[in-house]
């Protein structure tokens, strides 16, 4: 009975004005998808998720999406979004996380982890769009050196990822210096949707 009770309540939900991708499919196949399972509580538990996967972006606090972890908070300096996702691969000496935030009104993509990833101010990042490699480009170092930023145009970055499949980066430095990770782009829709909406650079 709980649970139909929360199918009502995100379907009433569905009729407030939104935009974005969740309410143009994602939101009613993942009602279908929670709405099929047989076992109340592992139900329930995917009705929860939904749920919280749909906060409204302007509330501090963290939820998951996919494999993504977004945190938004508000601070002196004004609202920060956070999104970041370990690599599906076990993590190593050379695993880095992918990071996507809107801060001050801008967008940045980075990779790092709690150590230097590069030995020099900037590293040469190689990135695989599920089958597609682009061609290799230099991020410029964080002032610790513990992250690579992307320098392109992040809002369009953003844009044209698809919205499955993975998105693996690499960094190349000396022999010393090389990191990878592998992401799962499951859930990118959502943390496009939150970013672009809240940083209009």
């Amino acid at each position: 009975m709980k649970s139909i009770a929360v199918v009502l309540v995100l379907l009433a939900g569905l009729a407030l004005p939104r935009t974005g991708a969740a309410v143009e499919g994602a939101l009613p196949d993942a009602l279908r998808r929670c709405a099929t399972i047989a076992v109340e509580a592992e139900r329930l538990v995917c009705f929860d998720r939904l749920a919280s996967s749909v906060a409204a972006p302007g509330e501090d606090g963290t939820v998951t999406i996919g494999r993504w972890q977004v945190t938004a908070s508000t601070g002196a300096t004004g609202r920060t979004i956070v999104a970041d996702q370990r690599p599906v691969e076990p993590w190593g000496e050379d695993s880095i996380t992918l990071e996507i935030t809107c801060r001050d009104d801008r967008l940045a993509l980075a990779v790092g982890r709690d150590s230097p990833v590069m030995g020099a101010a900037s590293v040469l990042a190689n990135v695989r769009i599920n089958d597609r490699l682009a061609p290799g480009d230099i991020w410029q170092g964080s002032r610790d050196l513990h992250r690579a930023i992307f320098p392109g145009d992040v809002r369009e970055f953003l844009t044209r990822l698809p919205s499955t499949g993975t998105l693996a980066i690499r960094l190349e430095g000396s022999r010393r210096w090389r990191f990878e990770g592998t992401y799962r782009l499951d859930g990118i829709d959502e943390i496009r949707r939150r970013m672009l909406a809240a940083c209009s650079r």
